[in-house]
């Protein structure tokens, strides 16, 4: 919870509520659970031994199911080190396969 109330909104997209609630995050990671290979995939982004951010590839809906949607966060400490080039590159390769 406190990574999401953290994070800098600026570029997010209006899905991630704020303040983020553990009813929030509880809902996440039941949805992640049933979907995580199916529809999508979801990963913490780590660094330094820590959790920094999250990152996920979403199949998109109805004719555009072919494609995936990218989304990412990252702590504002981490940006600008390529953490995040480094994880969009892993997750990326575990969509496609």
């Amino acid at each position: 919870m406190t990574l999401c109330n953290a994070v800098d909104r600026t570029f997010l997209s209006d899905r991630l509520p704020y303040p983020y609630t553990e009813a929030d995050a509880d809902w996440w990671l039941g949805m992640v659970a049933e979907n995580d290979g199916k529809e999508g995939v979801w990963r913490a982004i780590v660094a330094d031994g820590q959790i920094v951010g999250s990152i996920s590839v979403e199949r998109m809906a109805d004719e555009n199911r072919a494609a995936g949607s990218i989304g990412y966060m990252i702590l504002t400490p981490f940006w600008s080190q390529g953490i995040g080039t480094e994880a969009v590159r892993k997750i990326c390769g575990m969509a496609f396969s």
